[in-house]
C-alpha cells in the first residue's frame, strides 16, 4: 500500500514539475536576434513599431538600451516604455526623448523554430493529461485506503 501512494505522488510531483519546466525550456526555446543602433523616431506619446515588432512566435528580451541622437543612454522609467510582448517602444511624453528628431535602439528577441514549436506541442500536452490522470490516481489512493 505505501508503495503505490508512492508511486502516485511522485507521479504529481514529476507532473507539476515538468508544467514548470516546460514554461521555461519554452520561455528561453528560439534563434537568438540582437539588433545593435535600430534608428527610430520618437513622438511623445506614441508608439513606434520597430523593423522587427509584432513577429509571429517571438519573445522578446526585457530589457533594452535607448540612446537619444547625441549617444546619450535614456532613462528607461522617464523616457521611453518597452513593450516586450510584442518588441514596441512607446516615447514618453516630457521625457528626454520626446522632440529628438532620433533615437536608437538595442535588442534582442528569439523566434522559435517549427520543430520547436512542435516538440513544445507535443510537450504541452503532458498537463492535460496530468489533469485527467490526477483524479483518478485520487480514486486509486481512495480505494488503497478503504482496501486497508
Amino acid at each position: 500500500m505505501s508503495r503505490a501512494i508512492v508511486a502516485i505522488f511522485a507521479i504529481v510531483i514529476v507532473g507539476a514539475v515538468s508544467v514548470y519546466a516546460l514554461g521555461f525550456a519554452a520561455e528561453s526555446a528560439g534563434v537568438n536576434h540582437e539588433i545593435d543602433d535600430e534608428t527610430f523616431e520618437p513622438v511623445g506619446g506614441q508608439v513606434t513599431t520597430l523593423d522587427h515588432s509584432n513577429l509571429d512566435h517571438t519573445t522578446y528580451d526585457e530589457s533594452v538600451e535607448v540612446y537619444d541622437n547625441n549617444g546619450d543612454l535614456v532613462d528607461p522609467q522617464n523616457d521611453y516604455i518597452w513593450f516586450e510582448d510584442n518588441g514596441t517602444i512607446k516615447t514618453v511624453s516630457g521625457g528626454d526623448l520626446d522632440g529628438e528628431n532620433s533615437a536608437t535602439i538595442d535588442y534582442a528577441y528569439q523566434t522559435t523554430t517549427d520543430d520547436q514549436r512542435a516538440l513544445i506541442g507535443i510537450t504541452a500536452m503532458f498537463p492535460t493529461i496530468l489533469g485527467v490522470l490526477a483524479p483518478l490516481l485520487g480514486v486509486a489512493l481512495l480505494f488503497i485506503f478503504l482496501r486497508g
